[in-house]
């Protein structure tokens, strides 16, 4: 009863949000469990996302959104019909039209992203809040369109996306 009383959600946020930034770091590390991510080692490379930092990451979401705008308007010699590799569909005259329009709008949001950072002075940490929720709500609709279109999401995208997805969220909301 206790340890339920201790993390009943409302008062832990009451708390944090009423105690001193050290604190409410602490209690906010006990509500998600006090873990924290990185360095992650395969053999001889060693990756600590903590010097990659926000700001970083807001660099390499802008690269990874252009290479992916690239390879939907067909920009990428080892994919020339991206409607075929997403949807399991040849591509035609509409849905090629449909993806220009998407690519543009990834550039634009990656571009905007990069500049309010750069020129409006945009916390890199409070951009990646806004971007994690980007990825999370473009992973639930590819799930759910995979679900029930009966289409193969694609290893590579899913990889990409659920990486970008960790990286914004871990570096835009850990303390």
């Amino acid at each position: 009863m206790q340890l339920q009383a201790a993390l009943h959600l409302p008062s832990l946020i009451t708390r944090a949000a009423a105690a001193t930034p050290s604190a409410a770091a602490t209690a906010l590390l006990a509500l998600r469990g006090g873990s924290s991510v990185g360095p992650f080692r395969a053999g001889p490379i060693s990756l600590n996302v903590k010097l990659l930092g926000p700001s970083g990451c807001v660099f390499l979401n802008a690269a990874a959104g252009i290479m992916y705008s690239m390879s939907l308007v067909g920009l990428d010699p080892s994919l020339p019909d991206p409607t075929l590799k997403y949807w399991q569909t040849p591509q035609t005259a509409t849905s090629k039209a449909i993806l220009q329009y998407f690519a543009l709008a990834l550039i634009w949001i990656n571009a905007f992203m990069v500049y309010a950072m750069l020129r409006l002075q945009a916390p890199a940490a409070e951009l990646l809040k806004f971007q994690s929720f980007g990825w999370f709500s473009i992973l639930a609709l590819l799930f759910y369109q995979a679900n029930r279109f009966n289409f193969t999401a694609q290893q590579d995208t899913l990889g990409i996306m659920l990486t970008l997805l960790l990286l914004t969220t871990y570096l835009g909301f850990a303390p």
